[in-house]
């Protein structure tokens, strides 16, 4: 199974997959812009849940569909999620969202059992 981390629709870096001479290259881009490349490709994103990119085709065996397809599984393959890219920069990997700083808000965790209420935390 293969796991693609997004943000609203949107990729955490670009994509380069290649197989024999099909080079398939899937950028990142604003939500503004859409889905960009070959219906193919279109078809497979949308199921991975990936909304906004831009894909290129690159080589002579872009006819075959058979490559074009294992040229993205390839590139899905290559992917590394957020936290391990963020950690090869050397930066650090803050999660931008609601649960940033009320974490028990949006994920829940009572350790006293079901029953027991989550505290309020104060707002700064």
């Amino acid at each position: 199974m293969i796991h693609i981390n997004t943000y609203n629709g949107q990729l955490y870096h670009d994509l380069i997959g290649q197989k024999h001479n099909c080079q398939v290259i899937i950028r990142s881009v604003p939500p503004r812009m859409g889905a960009r490349g070959s219906q193919l490709i279109k078809t497979i994103m949308e199921f991975m849940g990936v909304e906004y990119f831009s894909a290129k085709i690159v080589g002579s065996k872009t006819k075959n569909r058979y490559t074009i397809v294992q040229a993205l599984f390839d590139a899905f393959n290559n992917y590394t999620p957020p936290e391990e890219f963020a950690y090869k920069r050397g930066k650090r990997f803050v999660f931008v969202g609601k649960d940033r700083r009320y974490p028990r808000e949006v994920h829940p965790f009572y350790p006293r059992g079901p029953n027991h209420q989550p505290m309020r935390y104060k707002k700064l």
